[in-house]
């Protein structure tokens, strides 16, 4: 083989895919602007941020998870690190916020007369069968706290995934407004 034949042919196999790459790089913007909740997408994972999720997540919450919280200056303290802490460092005001959700479901175990042994691999799924099983919780609000976990998850353990400060305080008023609720139900409001 010529090096006229290796050229020609070597033009031949990359004219399709630098065509295509010429075109996605010329039509990004207009491509982008399809698909307006997409921010990130990665081939192997497809891995979509979780604006989506939390818009659902805020859906299913209602208004009712906010009724009668009283909102403590311990609370509105806390709401307020997690909110600015939301601008720092995102993904880690989002694990601080299921912390603060965790906890108050913790105690509402407590407060009701349960024990657990939370040295388990997976500590959230106990407390979880436990509000589920004995009451303690409605199934909507079992969802969210679920939900809540889930997106936590993601955040603590997916590689390459950033949450952005306004998903991150987004997820820090579902989690307060859960672990307000919470606590609501462990000192006497009725479910």
């Amino acid at each position: 083989m010529d090096w006229l034949t290796f050229i020609s042919k070597l033009a031949d196999a990359l004219a399709w895919p630098l065509a295509v790459i010429v075109a996605l790089v010329l039509f990004r913007a207009p491509i982008i602007g399809l698909f307006p909740g997409l921010r990130r997408l990665r081939y192997k994972d497809f891995e979509v941020e979780f604006d989506k999720e939390i818009e659902a997540l805020k859906a299913a919450a209602g208004p009712d998870l906010n009724a009668g919280i009283a909102e403590t200056d311990a609370y509105r303290d806390v709401r307020s690190r997690l909110t600015t802490l939301a601008d720092i460092a995102p993904n880690a005001a989002v694990l601080e916020a299921w912390t603060q959700a965790q906890s108050a479901a913790k105690a509402l175990i407590e407060r009701r007369g349960h024990t657990m042994d939370y040295d388990v691999a997976e500590p959230y799924r106990l407390i979880q069968q436990i509000m589920e099983r004995s009451g303690i919780l409605e199934r909507r609000k079992i969802k969210i706290f679920q939900d809540l976990r889930r997106l936590r998850n993601k955040a603590a353990h997916a590689d390459d995934f950033d949450v952005s400060p306004a998903q991150a305080k987004e997820y820090v008023g579902l989690a307060m407004s859960l672990a307000g609720y919470l606590d609501k139900l462990a000192n006497g409001a009725a479910a």
